[in-house]
């Protein structure tokens, strides 16, 4: 069989024949940000015409079938679905390598992964895809050292880095046929079918490790929460009584990043409405709580909307005088398949949590579009601790506040 280099030899010897050049096929790296495991292939026109618009010669591509599946990163793509950005190692005069790869094309009764283009990039639009969620897996030394060079903005490719670890994060807990049928953290992934109607919200976790926790309520089996699956909320076990005799669960502890004493029994998953908590801003040189902290990072999620549960979450507010005590509301029980709103303080001016039964993470939001969402909803974005997360990884879903409807 003839090889990619000696089919690139030909190509430029003006000597090849055939309609379409092997690459290779994709390896692990690829396979694990779901390349699907099919031929990688390019059209001789295709290549043609890149080689002519682009500049390329046959030194920047004569290695593409191994950096290929060593890439330095991995983006899926904004505009084609399906389909993905390839960064390699080799630079041209637009900046580094970019194969765009789209995935099950059929090609004479086969199906094949097709280059459709080959590409300089510049760090800039790197950045902005990585931003806008679209970076799913990189390596990070590889990066680093191509991005070293003095045509690059070092201050841009650091910001680069940043976002990878995050991108990582999101893969890391991914889930994937590997993940146990069960989860024994502050839920159980569902075994039920997934809700009818769901909402969109936003869910605050604490990194450790690579892997993402709840940030205060206890975590009795001390387990990691995991992306793309639903996950039924347990019921905490109770911690002890207000002076009022209502339950209350503890915070803190194995699995969770802080500890607040004992708080009020709510169960169920707390989401926000928007990405947006002051509550655990910590104090900046000047004595302020101005400070997002480091290890806390934003989800977008899914939540059961099945059942709205608001009416009778506010009964239990209810006394027995007829008034309404704001502390007492909310369900003692979790809203199995649904939700309701309750704010935590009872000034109205503060954002009420999203108390729902079933949630399932979509991906990481990077600040960018953190900062994006809380602009949106008449917000000044809040100042973030250095040394935080800053990337997602992008998998089609739309953000937005409107429910919508599983089939």
């Amino acid at each position: 069989m003839t090889t990619f280099r000696e089919q690139l030899k030909q190509f430029f010897a003006k000597t090849f024949k055939g309609f379409y050049i092997e690459v290779t096929k994709p390896k692990k790296f690829l396979l694990d940000c779901g390349v699907p495991d099919l031929p990688i292939k390019i059209a001789k026109r295709t290549l043609q015409e890149k080689v002519t618009k682009h500049n390329l010669t046959k030194g920047h591509l004569q290695n593409l079938n191994t950096q290929i599946n060593k890439p330095i990163l991995v983006f899926r793509s904004e505009t084609v679905s399906g389909a993905f950005n390839v960064i390699v190692e080799n630079i041209n005069d637009e900046g580094v390598l970019c194969c765009s790869l789209h995935t099950d094309k059929k090609v004479e009764k086969i199906y094949i992964n097709e280059i459709a283009s080959i590409h300089g990039r510049r760090l800039n639009q790197l950045v902005r895809w990585a931003e806008d969620g679209c970076l799913i897996d990189g390596d990070k030394e590889k990066t680093r050292k191509v991005f070293s060079g003095s045509q690059f903005n070092s201050a841009q490719s650091e910001y680069l880095l940043s976002l990878l670890d995050t991108a990582k994060l999101n893969k890391k807990n991914q889930s994937s046929k590997n993940i146990l049928g069960f989860f024994d953290g502050l839920g159980s992934i569902r075994t039920d079918r997934p809700p009818r109607k769901t909402g969109v919200g936003f869910k605050l976790f604490a990194v450790k490790n690579g892997k993402l926790y709840p940030p205060v309520v206890a975590n009795p089996g001390g387990k990691d929460t995991p992306i793309g699956v639903w996950l039924d909320a347990d019921a905490a076990p109770i911690a002890g009584k207000t002076a009022t005799g209502r339950l209350q669960v503890k915070s803190g502890g194995k699995g969770t990043a802080r500890s607040l004493g004992l708080l009020a029994y709510r169960p169920g998953w707390h989401l926000g409405e928007i990405p947006y908590a002051i509550q655990f801003n910590k104090m900046d040189k000047k004595g302020n709580k101005t400070l997002f902290p480091k290890d806390l990072v934003w989800a977008i999620v899914e939540y059961a909307a099945d059942i709205n549960y608001q009416e009778e979450a506010m009964n239990y507010g209810k006394t027995k005088n007829g008034k309404f005590n704001h502390a007492y509301a909310g369900l003692p029980y979790v809203p199995k398949n649904g939700f309701y709103r309750y704010r935590t303080n009872p000034n109205p001016e503060t954002d009420p949590w999203i108390i729902t039964g079933a949630m399932k993470v979509i991906r990481v939001l990077t600040n960018a579009e953190v900062d994006r969402l809380v602009k949106k909803a008449g917000r000044k974005p809040q100042q973030r601790e250095l040394g935080g997360f800053s990337a997602g990884q992008h998998t089609g879903f739309k953000i937005g506040f409107k429910t919508t409807k599983n089939n």
